[in-house]
Order: structure tokens, then C-alpha cells, then sequence
């Protein structure tokens, strides 16, 4: 498996593309993108939970993840699909919505 590797300049771009950064500025999503690290997941592994804290946002680059519910697929995500964002405003708990996994 080949892990991708994006520059800024490329996470930027990816940032302006999505919905939810639509409204910033010119400037706001490079600060954005800045933070962020990236990592490969491993098929199978469970990168959410509900009722955990959060204080990130999960972006699929390539490949795709699964929402799921007590074992019960809820939808599939694929490249450029956000999921964790619920809980960025104040690191609240994960909703009851689903748990994700790659």
C-alpha cells in the first residue's frame, strides 16, 4: 500500500473544494491546513467511537470508510468526505450517530 503524502499547498486546495470551508476566505483554509497530520489507516481499523471525545476531523484522502451502528453499515465515505466534525466546536463527546472504520 502507498501512503499519500500531500503538501500544504495540496490540503489547501482540498480544504477549499469541501462544503464546509465554501465560505471562508482566501487566507483561512491554508491556516486551516497547516495542523493537519496525516496517517494511514489500516483496513478494519476503527478510527471513531461514540460517546468519545473529540478534538479532530477526520478527511478521507483516498480509499474509503464506513459509518456504522451496533454492526449495521449507515453509509460508506469515500475521497473527500469529512466525519468528526460534530465535536470540534467544543471536544464534546462523539454523537450517538455511529462509529467509523476503514
Amino acid at each position: 500500500m502507498v501512503q499519500i503524502r500531500l503538501r500544504k499547498n495540496q490540503r489547501t486546495e482540498m480544504l477549499r473544494r469541501m462544503d464546509l470551508f465554501s465560505a471562508c476566505g482566501n487566507a483561512e483554509p491554508g491556516r486551516i491546513a497547516s495542523p493537519v497530520t496525516q496517517h494511514e489507516v489500516l483496513p478494519g481499523k476503527v478510527v471513531t467511537k461514540r460517546r468519545e471525545f473529540g478534538q479532530e476531523v477526520f478527511i478521507v484522502i483516498e480509499g474509503r470508510s464506513t459509518a456504522s451502528r451496533k454492526g449495521a453499515q449507515l453509509a460508506t465515505l469515500g475521497s473527500g468526505s469529512l466525519f468528526g466534525e460534530l465535536a470540534l466546536p467544543d471536544g464534546g463527546e462523539r454523537t450517538d450517530r455511529s462509529s467509523s472504520r476503514c
